[in-house]
């Protein structure tokens, strides 16, 4: 047990050096000697074996187990007693300890924390069965040492931890907090996969998408004559390989939506041009510039 101060008191008395010798019968100069100091306020406390023992054995428990006392510990029910003497115990728990468990204190009622908590919440759910615990006993309060609250932590959410593992957060056997992630970083896209002006995510990167959208574009293709770039897609003269332009051309089921051809880039393709076309006639959009010559007169001779 810790030791447990004591108040002392002095003896209070009318005439307290006063004393009333009487010689004892058959010996000479021997005398019994007795109080008399009149009225008695205060008996105090003598200067005798009891109190010395007691003081020997205060200081001998406070020593000894170094200022904590030992208390029993029992349940029943969900009742949880602790008994013993002096404000500082510890006690080697029989039980387990569930939520909406209460205690007591040498039979009375007392209310359990553990730190900041409720003693039943902070125990709940771990294994306290033939441990030691200790505590503090103030009155009708009893203070259990450890706990501090609950674990909090911060930046933790499913956002943050990858899709499929579960993140779980303990204060000893307790469960304070459980996060299933829903983050995945098994993606592969990349800004120029992705159509311009949309964002997504891949490994954990925002992606903001650059592709162009060439939905709407219309191929037109130039026959005969050299390579050519024609609004971004390059060409090439004979109008049949066509390498088109870097973009999203949704739904089409051809890169070449329509081919466009004119009269003069047939006429180039086929090498009609003026010069072999009789003056005006036009073909393919070719005016004739072949001059036409009269025809010569044939003259008969006359016999």
């Amino acid at each position: 047990m810790a030791y447990e101060k004591k108040t002392w008191k002095n003896r209070q008395s009318e005439y307290p050096n006063r004393r009333t010798l009487a010689p004892v019968d058959g010996q000479e100069n021997t005398y019994d000697v007795t109080r008399a100091e009149g009225l008695v306020m205060e008996e105090g406390d003598p200067f005798d074996q009891e109190n010395m023992n007691d003081l020997e054995n205060r200081i001998y428990s406070g020593f000894a187990d170094g200022g904590v006392n030992v208390y029993s510990h029992t349940r029943s029910g969900t009742v949880h007693n602790f008994a013993g003497m002096g404000a500082n115990g510890r006690a080697k728990m029989t039980a387990d300890v569930q939520a909406g468990d209460t205690f007591t204190v040498n039979g009375a009622p007392a209310t359990a924390y553990m730190g900041a908590e409720s003693a039943a919440a902070a125990m709940a759910g771990s294994a306290w069965n033939g441990r030691w615990v200790s505590f503090v006993v103030d009155g009708a309060t009893l203070n259990f040492k450890g706990g501090g609250g609950k674990v909090t932590v911060s930046g933790l959410s499913a956002a943050a931890v990858k899709t499929g593992v579960t993140v779980t957060v303990k204060q000893g056997a307790k469960t304070v907090q459980t996060v299933t992630g829903t983050f995945t970083n098994d993606g592969n896209i990349y800004n120029s996969a992705v159509l311009e002006n949309l964002v997504g995510y891949s490994k954990g990167q925002r992606i903001v998408g650059t592709m162009p959208n060439k939905s709407s574009t219309i191929i037109r293709i130039p026959l005969g004559g050299p390579d050519a770039n024609v609004g971004g897609y390059i060409v090439w003269g004979n109008g049949i390989a066509v390498v088109p332009a870097v973009g999203y051309y949704g739904g089409y089921s051809h890169l070449i939506r329509r081919l466009e051809i004119s009269g003069p880039e047939l006429a180039s393709a086929v090498g009609l041009t003026p010069a072999v076309l009789k003056a005006g006639t036009t073909v393919l959009g070719v005016a004739g510039a072949l001059p036409v010559r009269a025809k010569p007169a044939i003259l008969h001779a006359q016999s």
